[in-house]
């Protein structure tokens, strides 16, 4: 498993060039469907834009303590059918970027589900100015958990989306059930390279899209994964603390830890008023630090033989934080919410 610690003088260095697109993290949204039409016409929660399927299949619910509210895309139950969902503005907002950041990086959480017979896909997309090509994107097969990197790339057997494993030596990466886990993926205008980063895999793609410009980023249930196949059952996915970045240099995932299972650690009440409780199963807290969504640390404490520890929010401002949690035996990163 692989672990990425910044210290934080470089975390601090690199915050200063990111510059936030777009985040959600859902705790403001309303319990229930995204949208009332799935006709693609009318924006929904969140300014999300629905197109396939039924309402029911664009939620959002309560995933319990450690996740709060989430998104749930829920796949067609037959062989034919995709499931979108997007927003508009990409194409403005990376447009009026700050000079440099030629980077765009999304980061965000997933449940990998439970085993399931489904041969639905589930994709995170990043497409270009006129919706022609994948300038990077992740695709899931529910039924294997196998998860791939997606491209568009020009080479002699053909010009298209080229799948690829991130595993090393071009093994297949197998996501666990039942787990959250957090996944990040970039692109950069200047040269075409798209980077995957997840636990177990760091792999790129030189690409062949120099020049292009990301203009939408789609969530994406497809009825099937590999063409021919027949399906029939529907399979669910849930995202949570989805954030878009434009970025001068790599940083992909620099503030988050590449951990398969965060549920050791519990953080509560979330969100929180004044105070907050870092419980810890069995391992001891050795420090516990809060960052904003550009990754400026905002508060940092140390704990000295303790698996529980409670912390003053009363002097940040309302908002979503994140916060790196130290055992003596790993880190995850857990979001809160200050109200």
């Amino acid at each position: 498993m692989k672990k990425i610690i910044l210290s934080v003088a470089l975390l601090t260095a690199i915050s200063s060039f990111a510059q936030v697109i777009d985040t959600s993290d859902f705790t403001a949204y309303t319990n229930g469907n995204i949208g009332t039409t799935t006709s693609g016409s009318t924006a929904g929660q969140g300014g999300f834009f629905t197109l396939g399927g039924s309402n029911t299949d664009y939620r959002i619910l309560n995933d319990g303590v450690q996740h709060g509210r989430v998104f749930q895309l829920t796949g067609p139950a037959g062989s034919t059918g995709e499931h979108y969902m997007w927003k508009d503005g990409l194409n403005p907002a990376w447009a009026a970027r700050e000079s440099g950041n030629d980077i765009l990086e999304i980061a965000f959480d997933y449940f990998t589900g439970p085993a399931t017979a489904s041969q639905n896909s589930i994709r995170l997309l990043i497409l270009n100015g006129d919706l022609s090509k994948i300038l990077g994107g992740y695709m899931i097969a529910q039924n294997t958990k196998v998860i791939s990197g997606l491209a568009y790339y020009e080479d002699d057997p053909g010009n298209g989306t080229y799948q690829y494993s991130l595993g090393a030596e071009g093994e297949e990466v197998v996501l666990p059930d039942n787990t959250w886990i957090r996944l990040g993926m970039s692109f950069k205008r200047s040269d075409g390279k798209v980077i995957w980063r997840g636990p177990g895999f760091d792999s790129f793609t030189n690409g062949t899209t120099a020049g292009e410009n990301p203009a939408e980023i789609d969530f994406l249930a497809t009825a099937i994964y590999d063409e021919g196949a027949e399906n029939t059952v529907a399979s669910t996915a849930r995202f949570d603390n989805y954030i878009v970045r434009a970025v001068a240099v790599d940083q992909l995932l620099a503030s988050d830890q590449f951990e398969l299972s965060q549920t050791a650690i519990s953080v509560y009440p979330n969100p929180a008023a004044d105070q907050i409780t870092v419980s810890s199963d069995g391992e001891t807290i050795d420090k516990i630090t809060i960052t904003d969504t550009n990754g400026r640390i905002i508060n940092e404490s140390s704990q000295k033989n303790t698996t529980t520890a409670i912390l003053d929010l009363s002097a940040l401002a309302k908002g979503m934080y994140l916060m790196q949690i130290d055992t003596e035996n790993k880190s995850v990163t857990k979001k809160i919410i200050k109200k």
